[in-house]
């Protein structure tokens, strides 16, 4: 993606949970380099690994015993691909950011009930596209 935006424009680029989903990283993180300022700031979030997230841990279980293995790591590949420190440190490093500091921070999220947790996730990830077509007539069993 092309941000729309001169060279220099911002003291502060923030992305909240989108790189781990970017097609290409590398050129995003250059784009919000690019867009920085000097002595700008880039911050970002993204998701520990899984083992620190026990509903989405029972979850990817879940899916790769009920669904298949692909569909089980879906969960590892997508939201949590960027919970290692140095891997997330060095494609921060090859986009030209320096002095860069990672900041580990815990947040709880609370859901209604593991139906809803379910409901949430799967709507929002590669999953999507096979679960709307169940319970339609033409649908294959669920």
């Amino acid at each position: 993606m092309k941000l729309p935006f001169p060279e220099t424009a911002f003291d502060l680029v923030l992305c909240q949970q989108g790189l781990q989903f970017f097609p290409d990283r590398a050129a995003e993180l250059r784009e919000m380099h690019r867009v920085l300022g000097p002595g700008g700031c880039l911050a970002l979030g993204v998701w520990r690994p899984i083992e620190g997230s026990p509903g989405f841990a029972v979850f990817a279980e879940a899916l790769s015993h009920h669904i298949s293995i692909e569909a089980g790591a879906l969960l590892p590949s997508g939201p949590f691909s960027l919970s290692q420190a140095e891997k997330l440190r060095a494609l921060i490093a090859g986009a030209g950011f320096r002095d860069i500091a990672i900041r580990p921070a815990v947040k709880t999220l609370r859901f209604p009930s593991p139906d809803e947790f379910v409901r949430r996730y799967v709507a929002g990830f590669a999953l999507a596209g096979p679960r709307r077509r169940c319970g339609r007539r033409d649908a294959p069993r669920c």
